[in-house]
């Protein structure tokens, strides 16, 4: 059976290890080309698939260009990206807070 959730302990771990790699990082591979350019080339091959039985002129397509569409799909990957890292990060500090000296 896979596994769903992983425990606190592996969340923390797999953080701080990506915390280390950087906020750019993260962003770009996560939500940038994990995302959003691979939601893009699906996107695009269903296009593809849909126009080949059915006959749209591509005039009538809301975005008929593809570098267009392709940078919608990446820009709200980082958007994507960018609301990921905040929510680990408040995940992270909530069940490991910074040590406050007093």
């Amino acid at each position: 059976m896979a596994k769903v959730q992983m425990t606190e302990e592996e969340f923390i771990n797999n953080w701080e290890l990506t915390r280390k790699n950087g906020f750019l990082r993260f962003i770009a591979i996560q939500g940038g080309l994990s995302w959003g350019l691979f939601s893009g080339i699906i996107y695009m091959a269903l296009i593809l698939i849909f126009g080949l039985f059915m006959d749209i002129p591509s005039s009538d397509l809301i975005f008929s260009n593809k570098v267009f569409q392709m940078l919608l799909f990446i820009i709200f990957g980082v958007l994507l990206g960018v609301f990921m890292w905040f929510r680990n990060e408040k995940k992270y500090l909530k069940r490991k807070p910074y040590n406050k000296k007093r």
